[in-house]
């Protein structure tokens, strides 16, 4: 249980940190001077980027349920 909502905050965080990373990327090609200068906003949009391809690893991998199903199996 506690597995499953540890893997949906996860998926959450990092979807919304893709999310944020593609909209800054955006706001730069299209409205490159306005908000705050290029060389913070493509560095904020690398993180996030980041962290979501991170985030989104880390959830498919770590809370692998077909993985514990076929563990499971194994050992039995």
């Amino acid at each position: 249980m506690s597995k499953r909502i540890v893997k949906r905050i996860f998926v959450v965080a990092s979807t919304l940190s893709l999310f944020n990373g593609v909209l800054m990327g955006f706001h730069l090609m299209f409205y490159p001077n306005v908000g705050f200068p290029d060389s913070e906003g493509w560095k904020s949009m690398l993180f996030y980027f980041g962290y979501g391809l991170w985030s989104q690893y880390i959830a498919l991998h770590f809370f692998n349920e077909q993985g514990d199903q076929e563990e499971s199996e194994e050992s039995n």
